[in-house]
């Protein structure tokens, strides 16, 4: 009753659960009162025939075989039992009577104590039931009503008790076997129609409403024509719900790989990439271990009933899709999964290949035992190795108890080093944390003249020690660390013809750098020589700014550097605002959307939509400053259709009038320089909006043989252009003129206060490539 009162839209689910539940009640107990006997009969004249023992029934756990005549089943005429006269087969029976080898021998059928077959069609089958009937209560406790949870719950309904009416089917219930047909056939179109509204709130198209409509009206024709087909002895064809599924599934799958090869490049790879790995993970079991052994082999590796175990990872792979907010790197976890599968198999066939050549076994004769022993060979090494790092991570304070020391030497190394100017105290901290963390004796930096001549670079003096001048004869690359009996060196930086040398003495007696250790060492120095080509860049660059006189140009190299900052940091912005208070206002406006449908008060509802319209209002302004910050579009649209972007919202906010013409043959190849002529132009109209005071703008960009024209002109306010400082800006008349620079363009303004601006930029296309 409580939730017929709290969740309306959740009455048809509960019914559907609820008539699931009886189902799943009479097919457990069927299932319980009748073991699986698997005896096929066919009548010769007045005998009753065993015609067929499968290999997984009582029947050849008792020894029946094939040609033994049954006289009775329940002590009555066997002919007249329910299972023999409408499918030819022996179930739900009690006892049997056999004429075996001219032998009369009497049966009681029944579990001989915890039966595996009682495992695989009871105990398996239930936990999958109960796991599916879990997620959807989860799911309707969570108030989650929206259409794709709706036909989630019934596809989880409908799939989970599949095991269950599939044990009962195969004891020849009328009720089982009727759930199972209705179960083939509908779930994979509740998958599809599942998929569909699932992938529609991400915008994404899977397949129109109208083919799912015309996949039920099938599915139910193909439902009564099978449910028809069983009634007809004489007719003996493929079962077509089977059929119908093999088909369907293909075209899931054919869809599925449409839709991620249309996505491959966008953020909604992940999802589809989790959906794919469900998917997989809970069919290729049965198909793999099961289906191809028994068509190649006519034996299975894993019986069908244990490979359903994994038939729960696709329930829990869409109950991730629709309950997680954040979603794991599922390219990460695959090139993982590829590695341990790829060790395994290694190591596999080298175990496999020592037992057949040392082992003389009757295993040998048997292809399917040998496959049985690499599969969980196999399956236990991808397992281990996949958790290894899990496994490593938690005992890691056990296992390697001075880890934790390294990570704090480099946490404290860089913390302390990362404001540092001067490179005495970087190099000094680097020497420290060698002799603390290292099993060396002592650590010196030496820096190497151009006559090989060695001086203590901290203190400064000329040094003469042998075993230093044996470790460093071989200066060799930068960064790469030289070992010998006597200790190691490390050439950290070079700088007009003078290398700087680390140098470090082994403790005695030596001990071997660990594995641990020598990634410690590389990081550390590879972290320091950073920081020291750092120094050097800012003392090169330094001394050229000093070296500049007051009026004098900065160097188009460091505009260019600059101005490359300037659109990282632009860039890292805009994905920030984004990612984060961008995404956290669409989400909730979403649970603004779902808490509507549950309130019945209507000054609330349209307090609510008030609410959710000013925050997708402001969601839109955030969008807009994003794009600003980082016109991502520029690269997929291209030069000339940004522009046309760019030319409607002047028009739609501008209080000028604005005359444009773009040339079709606009388009730079070079990414940079496009970026750079994007920002020319929205600066030169930013300004005219803001201060110009303009009644007119007029902007042209053309091509002319090998040069590219950009001519401004409004009639605002203008300004005294010789007479206008210049320091060196992104923005305004400065950053235009830098950006100009950094594209190797001429940049020409004529403007005087109140006779408007004119601004003439032309940029040389013949040494770039122009995509036409």
């Amino acid at each position: 009753m409580i939730l017929l009162k709290n969740y309306k839209k959740g009455i048809l689910p509960l019914i559907v659960m609820l008539v699931g539940v009886f189902l799943a009640l009479h097919m457990i107990n069927v299932t319980i009162k009748n073991p699986f006997v698997g005896i096929d009969v066919v009548k010769k004249g007045e005998q009753l025939i065993v015609k067929k023992v499968s290999s997984a029934g009582w029947g050849k756990e008792n020894s029946i075989h094939k040609g033994d005549i049954v006289l009775s089943i329940n002590d009555k005429d066997p002919n007249q039992h329910f299972t023999v006269d409408q499918y030819d087969t022996i179930e739900q029976a009690d006892s049997i009577q056999l004429l075996k080898d001219n032998e009369i021998k009497h049966y009681t059928i029944k579990y001989s104590g915890f039966d595996h077959y009682y495992v695989y069609h009871l105990v398996f089958p239930v936990i999958f039931y109960l796991s599916c009937i879990s997620i959807s209560l989860f799911l309707m406790i969570r108030k989650e009503y929206g259409s794709s949870v709706t036909i989630l719950i019934y596809l989880l309904n409908v799939f989970g008790i599949t095991l269950i009416s599939t044990g009962a089917s195969s004891r020849k219930d009328v009720i089982g076997d009727t759930v199972t047909t209705f179960s083939v056939v509908f779930t994979l179109i509740l998958l599809m129609h599942f998929l569909k509204k699932y992938f529609s709130k991400w915008n994404l198209s899977f397949i129109k409403m109208n083919y799912i409509n015309y996949m039920y009206g099938i599915g139910l024709l193909i439902f009564i024509f099978t449910e028809v087909l069983k009634s007809v002895k004489s007719i003996n064809l493929l079962p077509p719900d089977l059929i119908f599924f093999s088909i369907t599934f293909i075209g899931i799958n054919v869809l599925i790989t449409k839709l991620y090869l249309n996505n491959r490049a966008t953020e909604h790879k992940q999802i589809i990439q989790i959906l794919v790995t469900g998917l997989y993970a809970s069919f290729v079991p049965f198909i793999i271990l099961f289906a191809i052994p028994t068509l190649l082999f006519n034996q299975p590796i894993m019986r069908a009933e244990m490979t359903t175990v994994f038939f729960i990872l696709l329930p829990l792979s869409l109950l991730y899709l629709v309950v997680s907010e954040e979603f794991i790197d599922m390219e990460f976890v695959i090139r993982k999964l590829y590695y341990c599968l790829l060790i395994s198999f290694v190591a596999t066939a080298f175990i496999i290949i020592g037992f057949l050549l040392f082992t003389q076994s009757n295993i040998l004769d048997n292809h399917i035992e040998i496959m049985r022993l690499s599969l969980i060979i196999f399956g236990a090494f991808t397992c281990v190795l996949y958790f290894k790092d899990k496994i490593d991570f938690l005992l890691r304070k056990r296992l390697y108890p001075k880890e934790k020391d390294f990570q704090v030497s480099l946490n404290r190394f860089l913390h302390t080093m990362k404001n540092e100017t001067k490179l005495e105290k970087l190099t000094a901290g680097l020497q420290k944390e060698i002799e603390v963390n290292l099993p060396v004796s002592e650590a010196t930096l030496v820096q190497v003249q151009e006559d090989n001549r060695l001086f203590s670079y901290l203190e400064k003096k000329e040094i003469i020690h042998h075993a230093i001048e044996t470790m460093i004869q071989d200066k060799g690359q930068i960064g790469m660390i030289h070992k010998n009996s006597t200790g190691f060196s490390v050439p950290l930086s070079e700088k007009n013809g003078r290398f700087l040398v680390l140098i470090a003495e082994w403790r005695k007696p030596r001990k071997k750098l660990t594995t641990t250790e020598q990634i410690w060492l590389e990081t550390i120095i590879n972290y320091t020589q950073i920081m020291i080509e750092n120094l050097y860049k800012i003392e090169e660059i330094m001394g050229k700014l000093s070296g500049l006189k007051k009026n004098q140009s900065i160097p188009v190299y460091i505009s260019k550097l600059l101005l490359s900052i300037s659109e990282k940091e632009r860039k890292n912005l805009a994905i920030d605002l984004h990612d984060t208070i961008l995404q956290d206002q669409l989400s909730l406006a979403r649970k603004i959307d779902d808490e509507m449908t549950k309130i019945n008060d209507v000054s609330f509802i349209n307090l609510l939509n008030d609410t959710r319209e000013s925050i997708l209002d402001q969601a839109h302004v955030l969008r807009e400053v994003t794009t600003e910050l980082h016109p991502s579009f520029l690269h997929e649209l291209g030069l000339r259709e940004s522009l046309l972007s760019l030319f409607e919202k002047i028009n739609l906010n501008a209080n000028f009038l604005f005359y444009s013409e773009l040339g079709e043959d606009v388009t730079v190849a070079k990414k940079s320089h496009e970026l750079a002529l994007y920002r020319i132009i929205q600066e030169l109209l930013n300004n005219a909006m803001k201060h110009s005071k303009a009644t007119e703008v007029h902007l042209n960009l053309f091509r002319k043989d090998d040069l590219l024209y950009l001519q401004y002109v409004d009639d605002g306010v203008g300004c005294d252009w010789n007479n206008l400082e210049q320091p060196f800006s992104t923005r305004g008349i400065s950053g235009i003129k830098e950006r100009v620079r950094g594209i190797d363009g001429s940049l020409k303004i004529n403007s005087e206060v109140g006779k408007g601006f004119q601004a003439e930029i032309v940029l040389q296309l013949k040494q770039y490539s122009l995509v036409n």
